[in-house]
């Protein structure tokens, strides 16, 4: 079994780690701990399954003691991988709600987001800005204010650079990145699950727990990824509104001989979306950071440490900028010019 965390994806795409170190710290990831519930090898569905597996193999024409040796081997595995499909039928209406992210947005959306950064001392900063792509790419995006004041000509220059290097790197990532219901088929298959409904608001909660996991390839990788808490919530008409994972303690991610390390403590990630047009995918609302998160790459320190949060607000639906300036051809009028000669 394979295991790649989703902590080593995120120092890929926080710390910008090339794609060559990206490969090798992957390329890691076999499973030594396994994080996945454990079997109980003298419950009755377990000796059940046994039986059948031995019984199966005497058919084929293996002895009795070949037999069950290589029942004994196989059926740890046959177990896990019927745990692992009732946990799927169990959160069925959570893997269906994923369909909606498949959805393709059309056309060209304006909003309005606030972004928040508290350092671990406590102090904040707030930043308002405004998207419109009906704008051309350089001006697409408007820094409103900074907490409150007016932001200068360098600080509005600076904004509109970065969220254009952001939004391409955003577009690389999202050709190769996994889709959401990847990842909670993954998550199911990979943690014992959990269910339960508000009898208030009718919201449905899948809580997925993970052990701890490790991954190590001699002169390569090692990784000790802390277990982790994810929550996906569904609403009353069953769709995803929030996605959140929590992975308290250190974990620790060290690549080609230390020339790549990376350690992350107490790392909380939250996602929440919206839907303000049932025939689109669900559109981000909210999206918060929290942790401290540090890297050494190839002798280059990075570090991410605080709370991020960015609310999303005002979506509108706005011509795009380059249907601004199309030409559409049409009936040919003719145009009378002159005195009216009536």
């Amino acid at each position: 079994m394979f295991f790649c965390s989703p902590v080593a994806y995120r120092v890929r795409y926080i710390f910008r780690v090339t794609p060559l170190v990206a490969a090798l710290l992957l390329a890691g990831c076999v499973t030594v701990k396994d994080g996945s519930p454990p079997i109980d090898k003298e419950s009755p569905a377990y000796q059940a399954a046994l039986e059948q597996k031995t019984a199966d193999l005497v058919a084929r024409g293996l002895s009795a003691a070949e037999a069950e040796k290589r029942a004994a081997r196989v059926t740890p595995r046959i177990v896990k991988e019927q745990q692992a499909q009732e946990r799927l039928a169990e959160a069925k209406p959570l893997v269906d709600a994923a369909d909606a992210f498949d959805k393709t947005i059309s056309g060209c959306w304006a909003f309005t987001v606030t972004f928040t950064h508290t350092t671990l001392e406590g102090k904040t900063e707030t930043k308002l800005a405004q998207y419109n792509p009906s704008f051309s790419d350089k001006k697409s995006w408007t820094l409103v204010s900074i907490d409150g004041r007016p932001p200068t000509e360098d600080e509005q220059s600076d904004f509109r650079k970065e969220q254009k290097k952001y939004a391409d790197r955003a577009a690389k990532r999202a050709q190769k990145r996994p889709s959401i219901k990847w990842k909670i088929i993954r998550d199911i298959r990979d943690g014992s699950l959990s269910k339960s409904v508000s009898a208030a608001t009718g919201e449905t909660t899948y809580l997925i727990t993970q052990g701890e996991s490790t991954a190590k390839m001699p002169g390569m990788v090692n990784a000790q990824i802390q277990p982790s808490t994810k929550i996906y919530v569904l609403d009353r008409e069953g769709r995803l509104i929030r996605r959140s994972e929590t992975s308290p303690g250190v974990s620790k991610i060290s690549a080609l001989a230390v020339m790549v390390r990376a350690t992350i403590k107490d790392v909380s990630i939250t996602k929440e979306f919206i839907y303000p047009v049932p025939e689109l995918p669900p559109f981000v609302g909210r999206s918060e950071w929290e942790g401290e998160m540090s890297a050494l790459v190839f002798g280059i320190p990075q570090s991410r440490k605080g709370r991020w949060e960015t609310v999303y607000t005002d979506y509108r639906k706005v011509e795009c900028y380059d249907d601004r300036f199309s030409v559409n051809i049409g009936p040919i009028n003719v145009l009378e010019s002159g005195p009216d000669l009536d």
